[in-house]
């Protein structure tokens, strides 16, 4: 019997079928959970120069200009090294299988939104999407004098859209002389009914004072309030390398973001949570970049959530699983510091287990590492 033949069949009945098998095929295609993580992935550049930025150390050595434009850098430090850098498309190519590595040796399976932090523009988005399989992305366009931007990456499908994405720059008299990342909004709706909101961050540097990054939470802090007035009932996830040290005082964390109702750090909620055992939370890494000059670690990268994710109480929508939050540290992507002996050495003792930073100047991949930062990431559950 052909199953799929219907003789004495009326045309209602064949309609109500095909409602029920439309109805079964998207209740099929939805999401129980959504990962997301973020990752800064230590400077992926392209090949070719971006007029206005600084991007000199990460073209190919014999690039038009290279050597004039990197001898003109102040620092000693940095003019070596931009002098003797030689970016070809054979060691970024090789960059972006490293960086496939950190998805695919391990976890077998991308998240279904990847924030990230400096890249350089939509070109080399371009190239490791599809390394990745993502098949959509959004790329910030800042007014940062390096060419750095962040980014957000996703597949598009029915249960996945992207409704809308928005960039907030910083402004003011500090940043007019030294102009930073901007802030990347992606409001994204789940299953046709759930939205979340997500901001990427890459804050100013610790070489930049603490004044830039009390502007940078401000800025934050505004925007978020605002979309939480505009619609209460959406997820909200602030994401990214937000280079704050838990001692700078004022804190623009602790002074400012927290002052957003019901906002709060997914790491302290798992390190809080009973129902995570103590041996699980012992796994975690002090942070997420080591320092090695003050032998500290630092959790520049965080991510933070709205009270709508944390409401359990809520029977539907989407809501914060934070067991599943990590700190992802696999043996791979770590290596060891080793302090060179002297006088001028005040530390004696070497230090494991820190990111396994990337070395432009590699040509293997056994030599090459991946990034000087871990990433972060937990799950959404979508009930």
């Amino acid at each position: 019997m052909n199953y799929f033949s219907f003789p004495n069949k009326s045309p209602s009945f064949l309609f109500f079928f095909i409602l029920f098998f439309l109805f079964n095929s998207c209740q099929g295609h939805s999401l129980r959970e959504v990962e997301v993580m973020t990752y800064n992935i230590e400077n992926l550049f392209d090949l070719e120069h971006d007029i206005g930025k600084r991007d000199w150390e990460y073209l190919p050595k014999e690039f038009l200009g290279k050597k004039e434009n990197c001898q003109k850098i102040r620092s000693r430090r940095y003019r070596k090294k931009c002098l003797e850098s030689d970016w070809t498309l054979e060691r970024l190519n090789l960059k972006l299988s490293q960086i496939k590595k950190v998805f695919f040796s391990k976890k077998k399976k991308r998240p279904e939104i990847l924030a990230l932090v400096e890249i350089e523009n939509d070109r080399v988005i371009k190239l490791l999407a599809k390394e990745l399989g993502y098949s959509d992305w959004i790329v910030s366009r800042s007014p940062d004098k390096r060419g750095v931007d962040v980014a957000l990456l996703y597949n598009e499908s029915q249960a996945f859209k992207k409704l809308r994405s928005r960039e907030h720059i910083l402004k003011g008299s500090y940043f007019k002389k030294r102009p930073t990342r901007n802030i990347l909004e992606g409001q994204f709706l789940i299953n046709g009914k759930y939205k979340l909101l997500v901001f990427v961050n890459h804050w100013p540097s610790q070489a930049n004072p603490t004044g830039s990054r009390l502007k940078a939470a401000e800025l934050l802090k505004d925007i978020i309030e605002k979309r939480q007035k505009e619609e209460a009932n959406q997820g909200i996830l602030a994401v990214g390398d937000f280079n704050i040290l838990d001692y700078e005082n004022p804190n623009p964390i602790k002074n400012i973001l927290f002052k957003i109702k019901g906002f709060q750090d997914v790491h302290k909620i798992f390190m809080k949570d009973p129902s995570i055992s103590q041996k699980e939370k012992n796994k975690m890494p002090l942070g997420t970049y080591f320092y090695p000059p003050k032998r500290e670690w630092n959790r520049f990268d965080r991510i933070f959530v709205n009270k709508f994710l944390t409401n359990f109480r809520r029977k539907k929508g989407l809501k914060l699983n934070s067991s599943t939050y990590e700190i992802y540290n696999p043996s791979f992507l770590t290596t060891t510091y080793y302090y060179k002996k002297g006088q001028k050495n005040k530390f004696s003792l070497d230090v494991k287990g820190i990111p396994y930073r990337y070395n432009f100047l590699a040509n293997r991949s056994n030599k090459a590492g991946f990034s000087d930062h871990f990433p972060v990431l937990v799950k959404l559950r979508v009930d």
